[in-house]
């Protein structure tokens, strides 16, 4: 039985009320109530605390979206933030709470211990591989700029740099300038099918493209196997995605900046931050600096150069 948190009598209490041929003012001193409390107890058709739920309740994520969480939960095994990445643009006001609150209304909230054991993990590379995306930073001044970045799988090692546009040329820039960046060979690429990655199969006025855009012509020069997500599933590009939010939370969700020239410093020292003081629970908590000396005294093989060589280029 849950009572109202005020309540001054208990179900016992009531029924002898509503049973006594007592007045109200005297079984009101006898239980230490007012004597309208009483008399509504002498009346009541029951003797439990009315519920207080509203008939209505208004949820921030409709209900007709719920069933697709489920699905999702059920078919990906996804843990709670990595489904709010994939679910987050497809469904209206979604946020890290209210998914939560979904997944325990279907009691999705805890992964059995067979199901842990059936999640895909990432497939295990040297390093190398790259995941590369490009996100936006607010408009300031009515100016926006963009941010690339790329970040290697097996050290986490992240390299940053903010561009005025979300162009190919930018983004073969910026492909250059982490193939200076990495100390090891990058052997394998993956971004989405952005127009600023490439060029093929993109359609344009009608027109669908069969050359190459200038980064995939920097792969192919550089022997990089280069691949794509495929089409209209960008998450599953999902390390790419997760470091985008991390640096958001950590940069232009956290401070208001007066100038987009103080907000690319930021975005660039979170780099030198992650790369070197954050503490990653998935290597190990070992920053991606340590894990690559690791990689690089064990397997030097896969190295161009010394990574000692990023603690001077900081």
């Amino acid at each position: 039985m849950h009572y109202h948190r005020n309540a001054k009598t208990n179900v016992c209490q009531r029924q002898a009320i509503k049973e006594s041929s007592d007045s109200s003012r005297k079984l009101a001193k006898i239980y230490k109530i007012s004597h309208v409390t009483a008399a509504k107890w002498k009346k009541a058709e029951h003797t439990e605390d009315k519920s207080h739920r509203p008939n209505t309740i208004h949820y921030a994520v409709p209900q007709e979206f719920w069933k697709i969480v489920k699905k999702a939960r059920e078919n990906t095994k996804l843990p709670l933030d990595d489904l709010l990445i994939q679910l987050a643009n497809y469904i209206p006001n979604l946020k890290r709470g209210n998914l939560y609150r979904i997944l325990v209304h279907y009691q999705l909230n805890k992964l059995t211990e067979k199901e842990r054991h059936e999640i895909k993990k990432f497939k295990q590379y040297p390093p190398g591989y790259i995941h590369i995306d490009c996100f936006y930073l607010p408009k300031i001044n009515g100016i926006r700029w963009y941010c690339y970045l790329a970040v290697d799988r097996a050290t986490r090692l992240l390299f940053l740099r903010v561009y005025p546009k979300k162009d190919k040329f930018s983004a073969a820039d910026f492909l250059v300038q982490a193939l200076g960046f990495y100390p090891f060979r990058i052997h394998t690429i993956l971004t989405d099918n952005g127009k600023e990655f490439t060029n093929l199969r993109q359609s344009n006025f009608g027109r669908v493209g069969k050359t190459p855009a200038i980064f995939e012509i920097i792969c192919e020069l550089a022997g990089i196997d280069y691949r794509k997500t495929k089409y209209h599933h960008p998450w599953t590009n999902g390390m790419a995605e997760r470091m985008v939010r991390t640096i958001k939370d950590h940069t232009i969700k956290l401070e208001t900046y007066e100038t987009l020239e103080i907000a690319a410093v930021s975005i660039l020292q979170f780099q030198d931050t992650h790369n070197f003081k954050s503490r990653l629970r998935v290597l190990g908590y070992k920053t991606p600096y340590q894990a690559t000396m690791e990689w690089f005294i064990k397997e030097p093989k896969y190295f161009l150069k010394n990574p000692n060589e990023l603690l001077t280029i900081r």
